[in-house]
Parts: C-alpha cells; structure tokens; sequence
C-alpha cells in the first residue's frame, strides 16, 4: 500500500499520456516495481489516442488482451481520441472488462467503429457520465437516439459531445433535451444544425453550465420566450428571405404560473466562434425581445430597434444568456457581427449583458468590428468588478485612440474621464490590432490593472519593436507602502511605452 502511494503521488495531476508513460518507465526498474505499477488502482484514466498509440505502435489485440485483464479492471475514463486504428473488437473488450466503472468515454474520431459498436458500449456502462463521440461521420440523430435510450440511466449523463458530427441535425436537440435533463456541457460545434429551438432546450437542460455552438449557421429559425414569457417563433423563408412568425404549429403559448421562467441559471461559459445567425427582424419583434424586465430600460433606447440583420445578432446573443447570473466566459470570435456596420450599437449589448451577467471574467471578441469605443464599454461594465481575461486579436478597428498621453486620461468621444481600477484583471491579448503606446501604457500601469501578468502586443502596428512580442510576468505589482511588490519588467515595458507616447504626442 505503501508503494502504491508514492507510485499515485508521482503520477498525480499529470496528463494521461504522461502517466502512462512514467509508469511503464518505472516498471522497468525490478520485479517489485512491474507489479506496483500494474495494480489496476493507477490506471484508472486510460490514454489510447492517435498519438500515443501511434508511439506503440497501435493497439494488437495480445497487448490488448494483456493491459485489459491485468491494469484496466477499475478503468474510470477512456481517451482515444482520433484513433483510427481502434476496432469495434477492441472497444469491445475494454468495455466488457471496466464496464461497471467506466464513467467517461471519448472516441471522438474514432472512423472504423460501427454504429453498432457504439450503441453497445453505450448499453453496457450504468455510470457514463460523459461521452464525446464527435468527429464521426456515423453519428446521426438516429444513432444518437439509438445510444442514448440503450444507456441503463441517461439521467446521469453530464458531459455530450457531438463537435464535427455533420449527421447532428436540428432534430437532434429535441432527443438530447428528452433524454439527457441533467445534462451540464453540451458541445453542438460545427454540426448540421440550422435553427434553434430555445424554448424546448431550456426547458429540457435546465442545469446546462457550458453551451458551444461554434461554426453553425442559424438560417433556419429561432423559437424563443419573449419578454412576458411568450412562446415566440422567428423564421426566415428560404425561397425570398421574408419573415414569418408563428408560434410553432399551435400559436404562441403562455406558461402557467406554476412553470420556472425559462432560461439557464446556471451557465457559466458559452461560445458562438465563427457562428452566423440570419435573422431579419422587424421593429415590433425586435422591441419584443429585448424589453426584458431584468434588463436596464435606459440601457436600450429605441435608436437600437432597427430592422435587419444587426438588431436579429445581437437579439440573438442577449437572449442566449439573459437568465444567466453565473455567466463566467463569453466567445463571440468570428462571430457574424464581424460583417455588421454600426458596431457602435453595441454598446447597448454590452450594458444589457452587464445587467443579466454581472461576474464575466473572460471575453474573447477575436477577429470582429469591435473598436475602441466597444473596448472602453467592456473595460467599464466589467473591468471594474470581475474581468480577468480580455481578448481583442485581430480586430483591425482597435487603434488605441482611447487614452490621451497629454492629458493622462482615458477618452471616450470627446469627454476625458477617469476610469476606476481594473483590480483582478490578469490578461490582455491585443495581437494584430493597431493600439497606440499610450493606450497600452494606461493600460500596463500598476496603478490602473494591478494583477495584469500578461500582455500579448505581437504585430501590433505603431508600437516600438521592441515591445511587439508576449509579455508576462508572475505574481501581483503594486506600488505602496508594507512590502509592496514591484516588477522590473513591467515598470520597464511600462517606461518604454510611456515615453514612446509622449514622444509622438
């Protein structure tokens, strides 16, 4: 027991891979050593991915064999991602022996397994917990129905992962919904999906904490509840683009008062990279969705309601996430407003989101129309209490207009104001952007972000060379009295920056 300790303590919080590894180099040592690291208690995460299995050789089926009945009896987790090589024979084999421990199983791109196999090995496992099987070109809102009622309790399912599945259709979330009510991460990447049916999804995954739909292409619907908890469809037609609204087949309908408002209170992350949403609205349903009664009346005025493609984006997102207080991360790279005009109207999405979402730490706005006007709003809805992580890379619209060297201030239209501190603000990603030395001078001093330890300024245009690179630098940097810590790097990065400032004012 004691050799199984140290064995667990030297393989602990390392990644799969390189626990097996180190163990199979510590069964080499003696005979002592190759029965320790045998015991089934330490290979409970199994790694046979394409690249470890390409490293030993594949699996055979004598090795197979071997590893199944002597280490994989208390198997917990299954890895084997992208593993071509992997046979419905060997799939089959593993589950047999560590099915009634098995909790997660991965085979994301996993092409030589039958439908099949897959509906079997979901059938055999009482404790799955999590079940990645994007990636496969078999999977199919058929199969995914045919494995998720093959499972001995899919109310236990917590993670489902169908990225890259092109055989994922919309129909697919009415059989997740059905089946899966405590499901917590739901990952719908790159999928066949082409509307969105919010009512049935809230209802049915109330507990869902990460939401990513990246790379679809929502042109086929949106049905939502309004404001007053209305159930509203919104559809274009495919023949000329016009709008239709219905209710879904039977007008819509009011939830009793013994019903939940509608909506994920407990998602903490969601990501729309590189999504498009084609929703042409008009003004009467625009003002629908956004007078929400938690939300600011004064953060949306009516200039916002406009008809077109803009008031439907940005509809969209706020009502992905308006019962959301948890909301922790926000990714909106390449999302469709990259090819919006006006991205100065957002600014009333960012206050509205302010209001529903209070404890946002990480935004990722990569490769949009954000400018420097949609950097101030974020910085000032959430920098003051929760930001951590901000990410602006590749947004050519950001030049670092927002803070004046002369004045020392930060400048918003032609009013200069003081912004507060931004006081757990750790990361700034200004790549490929075209920021001024004095914006990010304001922003890397200690005075204004004092936990900031990493900045990304790499082909930043019009900064001085030698600053265009990743800075980082650990631990907190402020300045005061009592033992205050002060970094040598950033007060450097900082003079640099500063008088680069001055000196082009």
């Amino acid at each position: 027991e004691l050799w199984e300790m140290i064995f667990a303590f030297s393989v602990a919080g390392e990644e799969p891979a390189v626990a097996q590894r180190a163990l199979a180099q510590l069964a080499r040592v003696c005979r002592l050593w190759r029965d320790v690291a045998a015991l089934p208690s330490l290979w409970r995460t199994v790694d046979v991915s394409a690249a470890v299995a390409a490293g030993t050789g594949g699996l055979s089926t004598a090795v197979l064999e071997r590893e199944c009945q002597s280490r994989w009896r208390r198997l917990h987790a299954l890895v084997a991602t992208d593993n071509r090589t992997l046979q419905p024979g060997a799939l089959r084999r593993i589950v047999a022996v560590g099915a009634e421990t098995l909790r997660s199983l991965d085979l994301s791109g996993c092409e030589r397994l039958t439908t099949d196999s897959l509906r079997e090995a979901c059938s055999k496992c009482p404790r799955l917990e999590a079940l990645a099987v994007g990636g496969t070109r078999k999977v199919s809102s058929l199969l995914l129905r045919a494995c998720l009622t093959a499972l001995p309790a899919p109310e236990q399912l917590r993670r489902l992962s169908l990225g890259r599945c092109r055989g994922v259709m919309t129909s697919s979330l009415g059989i997740i919904a059905q089946y899966c009510g405590a499901l917590h991460h739901l990952d719908i990447a790159e999928t066949s999906v082409r509307s969105l049916d919010l009512v049935a999804m809230q209802a049915g995954l109330p507990h869902l904490r990460t939401l990513i739909l990246d790379g679809l292409n929502i042109d086929g619907g949106v049905r939502f509840p309004a404001a007053n908890d209305e159930y509203v469809s919104l559809t274009v037609a495919a023949e000329d683009g016009r709008e239709a609204r219905g209710g879904g087949g039977g007008g819509p309908r009011v939830p009793s008062a013994g019903e939940r408002p509608l909506g994920w209170p407990q998602l903490r992350e969601i990501s729309l990279a590189d999504t498009r949403v084609f929703l042409p609205v008009s003004f009467k349903t625009a003002a629908v969705m956004w007078q929400d009664p938690l939300a600011d009346p004064d953060a949306v005025p009516s200039v916002l309601l406009v008809d077109g493609e803009l008031a439907g984006c940005m509809a969209f997102v706020y009502l992905l996430v308006r019962r959301s207080p948890l909301l922790e991360c926000i990714d909106l790279s390449l999302f469709s407003l990259q090819k919006l005009p006006g991205y100065g109207h957002f600014h009333y999405l960012w206050r509205a989101l302010r209001v529903c979402c209070p404890g946002v730490r990480r935004i990722a706005v990569i490769a949009t129309m954000l400018g420097d006007a949609g950097v101030l709003d974020i910085l000032g809805c959430w920098g003051p209490c929760s930001l951590r992580r901000l990410s602006v890379s590749r947004c050519c619209y950001v030049s670092g207009t927002f803070w004046s060297a002369e004045l020392g201030k930060w400048v918003s239209g032609r009013v200069s104001k003081e912004l507060p501190v931004f006081p757990l603000l750790e990361s700034l990603d200004f790549s490929y952007t075209c920021p001024t030395s004095g914006s990010v001078a304001g922003l890397v001093d200690p005075a204004v972000c004092p936990r900031l330890c990493y900045v990304d300024l790499t082909g930043c245009r019009g900064l001085p060379r030698v600053v265009k690179r990743k800075h980082e630098w650990g631990g907190m940097c402020l300045r005061g009295e009592g033992g205050a810590v002060v970094c040598a790097r950033r007060d450097e990065l900082f003079a640099v920056l500063r008088k680069d400032a001055m000196d082009s004012h």
